[in-house]
C-alpha cells in the first residue's frame, strides 16, 4: 500500500510475515535533485516484493535516491543492499554504523549469546533462537559502505531539510529525522503509537533505559505536528505519546522492584517470567524463544535503569547475573 502523507511525502506500508511488528512503514521523499527513502524493510522476499512494488508505483529511480536507517535493526537496514543502485547513498548514525558492520562478523551473535546465557537463558534456547531471530536472520546480503553521520548533519531535499536528531535508548545511536518548517517528525523506533518499543541493555556501561527515557523528553521539546512512526499506525500524538511511554516504563520499573523483593535474587530471565506482557500465550514456558530474548533485553534494562539509581545490584555466580534489593 502507498499513500501520500503530505506533499511529496508518503509511506510504503511493508508486511514483516510472522512478526508482532505486523509491518513497516517506510517513507518515500521525493525531492528536487535527488530523492530519500527512510528505512526498508527485512532481507526477505515478501518485504522485497512489497517495498519494490510501492517504489514502482511511485516510479521511483533508485540511481536518483539516497537510503536513510533510522538504526541498526534488520527490519530497517534488511533490504538496503538490496535495492541500491550503485549511485545511491546508505546513511546511518555513526554509532549505530558501527554496530552494524559488526554484525556481520558471527564472532558478534557468539558473544551475544554469551551474554544471554549469562543473563539466565538456556543453550537449549539460544541454540533455536539462533536460526530464526529476525535480528541475524535478515540482515542486509552483504555490507554496503554505510555512511555514517553525526547528530545535527542535513539532507537538504529542496522542499524539506530533514535534520538528523540522535534518540539513543531503543538501539545505541538511534536517530529521527526533523523538519522544523514544517514540523515533522520521523520518529522511526523511538515512537511507535500502538506498542511499546523494545529497550534493552547493550552492555553494562550505560543506562539505555535512562537514555530512552532522557531521548523522549527532549524530543518533546521540539515543536511537532506531525510525527511519522515506523511501525504500526503511521501518525498519533507524540506529545501524549511521550507521556505515556513515561509512565509505562515507571509501571514497569515499579514491577521490576517488586518481583525483586519477593526474592533473595533472580536472574533477568527469571525476572522477565515474572513481568505483565502483552503476547498470545499462556504462560511463560508458551512464550516463542525469540519474543523470550527480546523480553529478557526489556527485563535487563529496567534492572539496570534500577541498579544506575542505586536501587539493585548484581553478582556474577556461576556465570549467571543475579540481580538483588539492596536492603
Amino acid at each position: 500500500m502507498v499513500e501520500e502523507l503530505l506533499k511529496d511525502i508518503f509511506v510504503i506500508k511493508v508486511p514483516l510475515p510472522n512478526n508482532p511488528l505486523k509491518d513497516l512503514n517506510s517513507y518515500f521523499i521525493k525531492g528536487a535533485k535527488r530523492n530519500l527513502l527512510i528505512d526498508t524493510g527485512f532481507n526477505s522476499k515478501a518485504c522485497y516484493d512489497a517495498l519494490t512494488s510501492g517504489l514502482d508505483k511511485l516510479k521511483a529511480d533508485m540511481k536518483n535516491t539516497d537510503i536513510f536507517l533510522t538504526h541498526l535493526h534488520s527490519d530497517h537496514t534488511g533490504l538496503s543492499a538490496s535495492i541500491a543502485s550503485d549511485s545511491t547513498k546508505i546513511f546511518i548514525g555513526e554509532t549505530d554504523g558501527d554496530i552494524l558492520v559488526n554484525l556481520f562478523q558471527p564472532e558478534y551473535w557468539n558473544q551475544v549469546d554469551e551474554k544471554y546465557f549469562s543473563l539466565g537463558m538456556s543453550r537449549e534456547e539460544l541454540a533455536e533462537n539462533e536460526s530464526i531471530n529476525p535480528a541475524s536472520a535478515f540482515l542486509p546480503a552483504k555490507e554496503k559502505g554505510y555512511i555514517g553521520v553525526k547528530n545535527g548533519f542535513e539532507f537538504d531535499l529542496g522542499y524539506y531539510k530533514l535534520k538528523c536528531f540522535e534518540t539513543p535508548g531503543h538501539t545505541p545511536g538511534h536517530m529521527c529525522l526533523y523538519n522544523e518548517e514544517h514540523k515533522i517528525l520521523f520518529s522511526g523506533d523511538h515512537i511507535i503509537f500502538d506498542i511499546t518499543p523494545n529497550i534493552t541493555s547493550w552492555d553494562f556501561d550505560k543506562d539505555y533505559l535512562g537514555l530512552y527515557m532522557d531521548s523522549l523528553l527532549k524530543t518533546k521539546e521540539l515543536g511537532i505536528q506531525f510525527t511519522f512512526s515506523a511501525h504500526r499506525k503511521v501518525m498519533g500524538d507524540y506529545h501524549g505519546r511521550v507521556d505515556e511511554l513515561i509512565c509505562h516504563h515507571e509501571d514497569r520499573l515499579a514491577e521490576v522492584e517488586k518481583v525483586l523483593k519477593n526474592a533473595k535474587g533472580l536472574t533477568p530471565y527469571e525476572v522477565a517470567s515474572q513481568m505483565t506482557w502483552s503476547i498470545r500465550a499462556k504462560n511463560w514456558s508458551e512464550f516463542p524463544v525469540t519474543q523470550k530474548w527480546f523480553a529478557v533485553g526489556e527485563a535487563l534494562s529496567h534492572l539496570e535503569h534500577l541498579r544506575y539509581k542505586g536501587l539493585v545490584n548484581y553478582e556474577l555466580i556461576n556465570g549467571r547475573y543475579i540481580y538483588y534489593i539492596i536492603r
